[in-house]
């Protein structure tokens, strides 16, 4: 099996159907204009184990973390934009769950609700690692 590339593991959590959210390739520049909710790939890193001279053999792991922007924190609908940032992580959940791994390994995951994304409003953070050991 050739090594995945960084790119292939980018794509394929920027590229994960969301229901109800858009795919964005960077941050967008201000959320307050943004199309909300929307999500991007916020940072990405792999680490190896020990290769073996001259071959590309061994242990990775794809760490990356992917945001979605709910809304703007509002005092009038604070509990309402708290419960649907909630129900989000399920629905976030859901899609990490029946996607297909990009480096056909593990896929653990941490999703976060976080109702001061940015100091701006509601959301949540999802650390994933992806492990592929090559042969």
């Amino acid at each position: 099996m050739a090594a995945t590339t960084v790119t292939a593991v980018h794509n394929a959590f920027r590229d994960l159907a969301v229901t109800g959210v858009t795919n964005l390739l960077l941050p967008p520049a201000s959320l307050t204009t943004a199309v909300l909710p929307c999500k991007w790939v916020d940072s990405l890193s792999v680490q190896s184990d020990r290769l073996r001279a001259k071959t590309i053999t061994g242990h990775r792991v794809f760490r990356c973390r992917v945001v979605i922007a709910m809304s703007p924190r509002t005092q009038d609908t604070h509990s309402q934009q708290w419960t649907d940032t909630l129900a989000m992580v399920d629905t976030f959940k859901a899609a990490l769950e029946g996607m297909t791994n990009p480096t056909n390994g593990l896929l653990r995951y941490t999703v976060t609700a976080n109702p001061y994304l940015e100091d701006w409003g509601f959301g949540l953070t999802a650390d994933i690692e992806a492990e592929e050991f090559v042969a």
